[in-house]
């Protein structure tokens, strides 16, 4: 049986990848892998959402059939961000045709009793969220900017009722520690050391579940690339939403390195407003 190797960005848009036409972003090693793959065109996400999307994903159902049809984060929304007891879920099934199967990077699936506990022959290599790589970095006395400086007010209307919850904002920074302690090359490390440590005598699939593209960004000091939102054009198709809708707007955020103490590494960010 062959191997199979699962890798997922978060929030990245395939217009984005040059692999899909756009020439403004530069993703050269994604270009190198669609050109050595096949390319789906017309391939849709069952919904926008984080929880969603990804409990589909390891269901192989609809939001509607798996029960998980928002993300859930607020207790008294939790019902509505978990999957339904008893759903055989896609890693077992596949640990269960004799593959190793490891799961690297952000879980966001939630089930009754824990997402690993319901996989108990999947081998999980943490960190399974961003916010828990983070704390423990807190932890070692390792240094991190205020996080509450990339979240936005948002304001949500249900049921009749309006009210203004935290969303995550598109304001991007530099990363200020280590590079290897950036939570995508921690995750990313970990999937090399399990492919090389795998035992052959038995086919291997393995999840890498990544962070990035997902804001904040978080981009690495050294990254290939340093985009600023002044110099920088909008990726094609969503310059082309904003040209064709009279009451938006590309506005860019001033500077604000004050908030990323210690490190003072500075802050670029860039919003599209719309309204």
């Amino acid at each position: 049986m062959s191997n199979i190797i699962f890798l997922m960005a978060d929030q990245l848009r395939f217009d984005l990848l040059q692999a899909y036409g756009d020439q403004q972003c530069d993703t050269p090693h994604l270009d190198a892998l669609a050109n050595q793959s096949t390319v789906f065109e017309h391939h849709y996400t069952v919904c926008p959402l984080c929880v969603p999307a990804r409990s589909s994903l390891m269901t192989g159902l609809y939001p509607r059939q798996h029960g998980a049809i928002i993300n859930g984060w607020f207790p008294e929304e939790r019902e509505h961000g978990t999957v339904n007891a008893g759903l055989d879920l896609i890693p077992n099934r596949i640990a269960a045709q004799g593959y190793d199967v490891y799961h690297a990077g952000i879980q966001h699936v939630r089930t009754a009793g824990g997402f690993d506990a319901n996989c108990p022959d999947v081998k999980f290599l943490g960190p399974t969220s961003v916010g828990s790589h983070h704390r423990a970095l807190h932890k070692r006395g390792l240094m991190l900017p205020d996080m509450t400086v990339f979240r936005d007010p948002v304001l949500e209307h249900a049921e009749g009722q309006s009210r203004v919850t935290s969303g995550t904002s598109a304001r991007t920074a530099v990363w200020p520690l280590r590079e290897d302690l950036f939570y995508d090359s921690v995750i990313t490390q970990k999937m090399v050391n399990a492919i090389q440590e795998h035992d052959d005598s038995k086919p291997l699939c393995l999840y890498g579940m990544f962070w990035l593209p997902h804001p904040r960004c978080g981009r690495r000091a050294n990254g290939r690339t340093c985009i600023t939102p002044t110099t920088s054009a909008c990726p094609t198709r969503l310059a082309n939403g904003i040209r064709a809708c009279p009451h938006s707007s590309l506005q860019t955020l001033p500077a604000n390195s004050d908030r990323m103490s210690p490190s003072n590494t500075g802050h670029t960010s860039g919003r599209c407003t719309w309204g």
